[in-house]
């Protein structure tokens, strides 16, 4: 990310006549320490987000750490965050409240995300559950109402969204039923997710298997707008720069403001009277953004 920005911010100097290579010296010294002392400051941005995960193996749960590289929008803010991410053996707890055959933000697994009352989010992922427990017997089973609507997100590559095949209903997986009860752990494997919350479940045919509450390892600053945005070409051949935590890239962000009815932004693109501008000045899009 450092090397995007500070090609951007060259790209930009030699639009506007200055002297790249001032620039470039400059950019190492005092941004290069910049970068590095806030991400310290800030433990690197780093925090946890919490699912419910189900071993399905039977071998122990098991998860992937920052480095395999998957983004998911935990808090539902629009980014996808770096972040731990179950194993492809397992399988996430979740319930598509959208319907739409896609689980998009933390809400919609059982953590720390879900909403308990309008306003509450839940301590855990079993509490998150337990508001589902309509029959009162401590546990989860094919005599709650949501049963049915209960799903096994079983992200075979992951890659943090939901492939065909990938999200299962607990019958056809074969579950019987997810225990309530849960006990405290401060177990931390060896990819940096914490195991909080160790609970079981138990398959259709007696069995028993694991369910736990495991608090991934989160990237804050590492993330990607779920917003789909075609950069339109006047705003693409300009520079860009990186975007960076809950901040859009350059080229998104003017375009968002371009895209809002009666914006400053709009009416530059347009002109007076309407007629169309074909490219602004580089120093004038980053004065907008940085206002």
């Amino acid at each position: 990310m450092y090397e995007e920005l500070r090609t951007s911010a060259t790209d930009v100097l030699e639009e506007l006549g200055g002297p790249a290579g001032v620039l470039d010296s400059a950019w190492d010294f005092w941004v290069g320490d910049l970068i590095g002392d806030v991400r310290d400051y800030f433990n690197r941005g780093e925090s946890h987000a919490s699912p419910i995960i189900l071993d399905l193996d039977s071998n122990g749960i098991s998860t992937l750490g920052l480095d395999a590289g998957v983004q998911f929008d935990h808090n539902g803010d629009g980014f996808a965050q770096a972040t731990g991410w179950v194993g492809p053996e397992d399988a996430l707890l979740a319930m598509d409240l959208t319907g739409n055959e896609e689980i998009e933000t933390g809400s919609e697994l059982f953590g720390d995300a879900s909403e308990i009352e309008e306003g509450v989010t839940a301590m855990n992922g079993f509490e998150a559950l337990a508001i589902h427990d309509t029959n009162g017997n401590g546990r989860i089973d094919p005599g709650d109402e949501a049963w049915d609507d209960l799903r096994l997100w079983q992200d075979a590559n992951g890659n943090g969204e939901v492939d065909d095949g990938e999200l299962l209903t607990l019958d056809e997986v074969g579950i019987g039923s997810i225990d309530l009860g849960y006990s405290d752990s401060t177990y931390v494997d060896e990819h940096g997710n914490q195991h909080r919350q160790i609970g079981r479940f138990e398959w259709a045919d007696g069995r028993e298997g694991e369910a736990t509450d495991v608090w991934f390892i989160q990237d804050t600053a590492q993330t990607e707008a779920r917003e789909r945005l075609d950069v339109p070409e006047d705003i693409a051949v300009l520079p860009d720069l990186m975007g960076y935590g809950e901040v859009h890239d350059l080229h998104r962000a003017r375009n968002r403001r371009a895209a809002r009815p009666g914006s400053s932004e709009s009416r530059r693109r347009r002109g007076p009277g309407g007629r169309p501008v074909e490219r602004e000045h580089p120093h004038n899009m980053l004065v907008d953004q940085a206002a």
